[in-house]
């Protein structure tokens, strides 16, 4: 996701994911992230961290 700078929404829920090793890091202008109803256990300590514009985070 690092080449997608503009991009301000992303949708992955119901997608079987199980693990993410922060692709969002370059994705400044992120504002809405849906991760809900996948397999995820583990999140990487700090991996939200430069997404300053989020506002909704889906995590459920």
């Amino acid at each position: 996701f690092n080449d997608l700078l503009k991009l301000e929404e992303i949708n992955l829920s119901y997608n079987n994911i199980s693990k993410i090793n922060n692709p969002f890091s370059e994705s400044q202008n992120l504002k809405d992230l849906n991760i809900s109803n996948n397999n995820i256990t583990t999140l990487e300590l700090g991996m939200f961290k430069n997404l300053k514009s989020l506002n909704y985070l889906d995590l459920s």
